[in-house]
């Protein structure tokens, strides 16, 4: 029994990992086999004579920044409890901490994992992650090609179930674990380039251009046909990037413009007549965001503590109506970027948390030479800095297990299996 569940358990951060890229709540079914498989081990030991052991504790094989961003993901979750007290929405509220419970769980899943089974599975974990990405770009493309439609083939007719710039930011970090060794691993690191720039996502092009670019030059000299895929990646990802624009490169030139933002909000008035089906026609994504931004930070200034867990959205549409946000509004806009998200709920308590979570996390992974973290985290924040990457599952599984494996996968006391061998 205690041989067969041995093997069983070691397969479950695998499981997770593929589930990730192939559908946002695919990850939910896996995480309950994973608790379920945690209770039925956990059982066995109690009832049986034999023992198991330990293989080592969860401190040396995730690591000080493995440890740090593990407590510190279980602290967030209880801060978001702690936001419930001056929510006056306390359904949305408990929804919302629903939502985010794998900042406790996947945490605690890890922990346990390691401390009875050490590295074991992790490495499965990266080439699961891997595996599934290819699944889905496979997918994608395979729709695309058999639908016959031209909108299958860019941003979120491509991105399916997922949002663009999610399914960007589990591709470029898919490139960045992939190994050079085989040549189709290198044709998929290609692909992989093209189906970013298709995906129309202005964060991803800039996110994976950096990141692959940086990768390439930090292995030029191990692996120069390593370097060459990864150059290779960026270059079609700008060719294919100009064919799937469509005049969003422009969108965002537009409102990124100093004074566009109050020229916007001139036009609302002047044309307050016209319907909202022609006032959306003027604002696209980028112009949403600044809108969510704007509304976000004066939200930020009259709430000192924030507006509490459930509260959220109703602020930011009360903040949208009276800064005449129309697009905005009638899209019920989240603030779309982690760090405001924090902001509005818990004021400059939340923020504060995050930055010293994420901050402290890649200042230990710095220390300790895990430069794959580092990156991971820089990719994150960045990507974070558009999306609001805690507020969905989608966001915050990636978030809570990529980074935990990646700190058991980069640790100090890390064995052959590790990214940086």
């Amino acid at each position: 029994m205690s041989f067969r569940m041995h093997k069983w358990m070691a397969w479950m951060p695998a499981l997770t990992a593929l589930a990730i890229p192939m559908h946002p709540r695919l990850s939910s079914i896996t995480l309950l086999l994973w608790v379920l498989s945690v209770v039925a081990f956990e059982a066995s030991v109690v009832f049986s004579d034999e023992s198991p052991g330990l293989r080592g504790s969860s401190s040396v094989f995730l690591g000080r920044s493995g440890r740090w961003f593990a407590w510190g993901g279980v602290g967030l979750y209880l801060l978001y409890g702690l936001g419930l007290f001056w929510s006056e929405r306390m359904e949305v509220g408990r929804f919302a901490m629903e939502g985010k419970f794998s900042l406790l769980l996947i945490p605690l899943l890890t922990m346990h994992h390691v401390g009875r089974w050490g590295r074991e599975g992790f490495a499965k974990a990266r080439q699961a992650f891997w595996l599934g990405l290819i699944g889905f770009v496979l997918w994608r493309a395979s729709f695309a090609l058999f639908s016959g439609e031209d909108g299958a083939w860019r941003y979120d007719g491509l991105a399916g179930p997922f949002h663009p710039t999610y399914m960007g930011m589990y591709l470029t970090l898919g490139v960045i674990l992939s190994s050079s060794k085989k040549r189709w691993n290198r044709v998929m690191v290609c692909l992989a380039g093209v189906f970013v720039g298709l995906l129309a996502s202005k964060a991803a092009w800039l996110v994976a251009t950096c990141a692959w670019g940086a990768e390439a030059l930090r292995s030029r000299k191990m692996e120069t046909s390593r370097a060459l895929s990864l150059f290779a990646a960026i270059v079609l990802l700008v060719a294919s990037g100009t064919i799937a624009d469509e005049g969003r490169m422009d969108e965002f030139r537009t409102y990124a413009m100093p004074g566009a933002v109050a020229e916007q909000a001139e036009e609302s008035a002047s044309t307050a007549l016209l319907d909202s089906s022609q006032l959306n026609e003027k604002t696209g994504s980028s112009g949403g965001r600044m809108q969510a931004w704007k509304a976000s930070v004066a939200i930020m200034q009259t709430h000192a503590i924030g507006a509490g867990t459930g509260d959220v959205t109703d602020e930011l549409c009360s903040e949208y109506e009276r800064l005449g946000a129309r697009y905005a509004l009638k899209k019920r806009m989240n603030p779309h970027s982690v760090w405001l998200q924090l902001g509005v709920s818990h004021g400059v308590l939340g923020l504060a948390y995050l930055l010293i979570w994420i901050g402290g996390t890649a200042f230990l992974a710095a220390r300790s030479r895990q430069w794959i973290l580092v990156l991971w985290l820089g990719i994150w924040a960045v990507n974070g800095s558009v999306e609001s990457l805690l507020e969905l599952q989608q966001g915050v599984v990636p978030t809570m297990f990529l980074t935990l494996m990646l700190a058991v996968l980069t640790s100090p006391d890390r064995a052959v299996d590790s990214l940086d061998a």
